[in-house]
């Protein structure tokens, strides 16, 4: 049983992030689309997408266990793994055919913008979090 529950702990968190990385290159992928006149996405690059983020979130579920999104080195490791998994997907892929090389530019700075977001994101969770802890802690205190 406890196996069981590890391995749906772990489904639930890899899934929350995948899906929120399938999300924002899919609307990325839908912006470079529209402004280049067309109006659909390839099932097969969907698909690709949801599995690189899938094997992205698997990576960070890794590298990035709860608590140490204050890790430097462990940053640095999931950024460089970030920017080599999707890069290198859209490019092998072919997922933003017909992007000047400006619009790539800005594709790559919006993948930086998204990752420093998700950042900030796990930051602001655990000062709500620690402030939740600590305004407990003191309740239990006072009680006690």
């Amino acid at each position: 049983m406890k196996q069981f529950l590890r391995f749906y702990a772990w489904g639930v968190e890899v899934k929350l992030y995948m899906s929120i990385y399938t999300a924002a290159v899919v609307f990325f992928q839908g912006i470079t689309e529209v402004l280049q006149g067309r109006y659909t996405i390839s099932v097969w690059v969907l698909l690709e997408m949801l599995l690189v983020s899938f094997v992205f979130a698997a990576i960070q579920y890794v590298i990035l266990p709860a608590g140490e999104w204050s890790s430097r080195g462990r940053l640095a490791a999931w950024a460089v793994c970030a920017n080599v998994l999707y890069i290198g997907s859209a490019l092998v892929f072919g997922w933003f055919p017909g992007v000047p090389l400006w619009g790539n530019i800005v594709l790559v700075a919006m993948l930086e913008v998204s990752l420093w977001a998700i950042w900030f994101g796990e930051q602001v969770a655990r000062w709500r979090d620690t402030r939740a802890l600590n305004r407990s802690l003191r309740k239990f205190q006072q009680e006690g």
